[in-house]
């Protein structure tokens, strides 16, 4: 480092100013995306929305709440579908249809392991 005295302010010159000037850009960037992303998070947070097709949950059975669970990629119509056809083909109510649906399905995942 060399010490230049150029009028009455003495200003130091370094050996690579870019890669000062790179760094501090850098650091910058960084700077700004860590409070961009603090901000998003932040604000997500708050106002953060719950999509109108989900159901609250207060009212659903376990059985239901497992039903969906495993059944979650399907419409909902596809789901009251299955719901129906497991009541016809088993003669049995919603709740046994449900639960018997989902033991099908975990007989399909086990057969295929």
């Amino acid at each position: 480092m060399q010490a230049i005295e150029s009028g009455s302010i003495i200003s130091i010159a370094t050996t690579s100013p870019t890669v000062f000037n790179w760094g501090l850009i850098l650091m910058v960037l960084a700077a700004a995306f860590a409070v961009g992303f603090g901000c998003h998070f932040a604000l997500s947070r708050v106002f953060r929305r719950r999509p109108a097709s989900h159901a609250p949950s207060q009212g659903i059975s376990a059985t239901e709440r497992s039903f969906r669970n495993v059944y979650a990629i399907m419409t909902e119509d596809r789901r009251q579908g299955l719901i129906r056809f497991y009541q016809e083909k088993h003669e049995c109510g919603r709740e046994e249809a449900m639960a018997k649906a989902i033991d099908d399905r975990q007989r399909e995942i086990n057969r295929l392991r």
